[in-house]
């Protein structure tokens, strides 16, 4: 009884750190994420009316900083990317080619 018990809470155990770990960006950094996704709107939003994407931030009315928080990259094949840091050398990144954030 106390084997089982014990295996069951090492899983439990697991999975909620596995939960955690996963979910962190997403619960840590909602600003962030709130305000990127905003950007995004706006990019898009620019893009449909202007039929083609901004080669900065400024064009959306967002103020440009090298300090971030929240960088925005034109690439050569009309498409971008947006992201912002999280921890030392990590990075949460939104590619517009797939629409998703890695």
């Amino acid at each position: 009884m106390k084997k089982k018990l014990i295996l069951i809470s090492i899983l439990v155990c697991i999975l909620v750190m596995s939960y955690i770990y996963f979910t962190t960006p997403r619960l840590f950094y909602w600003r962030e994420f709130r305000k990127a996704n905003g950007l995004i709107h706006k990019i898009e939003e620019y893009r449909k009316i202007n039929g083609t994407l901004p080669s900065s931030l400024e064009e959306v009315g967002e103020e440009v900083s090298e300090s971030g928080p929240i960088y925005y990259e034109l690439l050569n094949n009309g498409e971008y990317k947006i992201w912002f840091g999280l921890r030392l050398g990590e990075s949460m990144i939104y590619s517009s080619s797939n629409g998703k954030w890695e």
